[in-house]
């Protein structure tokens, strides 16, 4: 996914971006699922992995129209469309960074179990961004 699936059209916010790539990641799921179950194979469940969240659902501070779409109403549109295909677990990669760490307990707690993320805190981070992981695993 990528800012642009979020970006506003003709007045109004354009989720087809964002709808179509998980229509596509659905499909190509359903279809491996498909021929695993025809082998013989117990599929549990359909997840869906998607790059790391910072690059598509924290807004930049400007759109090209000077516009953007909040946060919340991004996370509540992947949530959505995620739902619309009985998709019960979703990554959404991790954050890499004290400030992207802060989203990670919004992203847990408001999707109702289908969002998933996690905190990479590389051994050469500052003690700052660390503290900022674990107080958002502290806050899930």
């Amino acid at each position: 996914l990528h800012h642009s699936d979020f970006v506003p059209s003709l007045s109004q916010f354009s989720e087809i971006g964002m709808q179509k790539k998980i229509n596509d990641a659905v499909s190509a799921g359903r279809c491996i699922e498909r021929a695993l179950v025809n082998s013989g194979y117990t599929v549990q469940t359909l997840r869906i992995t998607t790059n790391d969240f910072p690059s598509y659902l924290i807004p930049p501070d400007v759109s090209e129209s000077g516009q953007t779409m909040s946060f919340p109403h991004r996370l509540c549109l992947l949530v959505a469309a995620l739902r619309s295909h009985n998709i019960n677990f979703c990554s959404v990669g991790n954050s890499s960074s004290r400030m992207t760490a802060t989203y990670i307990p919004t992203i847990i707690n408001s999707s109702s179990g289908i969002l998933y993320c996690s905190a990479n805190v590389p051994s050469d981070s500052s003690m700052g961004h660390a503290h900022a992981a674990a107080f958002a695993l502290m806050t899930i």
